[in-house]
């Protein structure tokens, strides 16, 4: 075990930091470098081809998202397909326990019981 944990970090941070300098100022010349020639290349090109260019971006970046969310978004016709959770509710058996708490017992008869009263039209 480390005996002073607070003077080996701050060892840690001694040799750290330089390279972590570094390596920041070599990512940032990286990243300008990058950017000077993707701006190099877009300033040659026409408006047509911009455009073009904008639309074979938004058609694969939609393509993507389209394929992700496949598996848990779905669109009314394709509810079916959705995977049934264990926390729904089974409206039949709620249906059945109202009718027997309302005729003040349990119902054994192979009749279904509906509770009596208004009904909406």
């Amino acid at each position: 075990m480390i005996e002073n944990p607070k003077e080996y970090i701050s060892k840690l941070r001694e040799k750290a930091a330089p390279m972590a300098t570094r390596s920041l100022a070599e990512t940032r010349r990286t990243v300008r470098s990058v950017c000077l020639y993707v701006r190099s290349i877009v300033s040659r090109m026409t408006v047509k081809e911009r455009l073009m260019i904008l639309f074979a971006v938004g058609l694969v970046i939609g393509f993507g998202v389209k394929t992700v969310a496949t598996g848990s978004v779905t669109i009314g016709y394709q509810d079916f397909a959705l995977k049934t959770e264990t926390k729904a509710y089974d409206l039949n058996e709620i249906q059945r326990r109202v009718a027997e708490k309302a005729l003040g017992g349990s119902s054994e008869s192979d009749e279904p019981v509906t509770p009596s009263g208004g009904s909406c039209r």
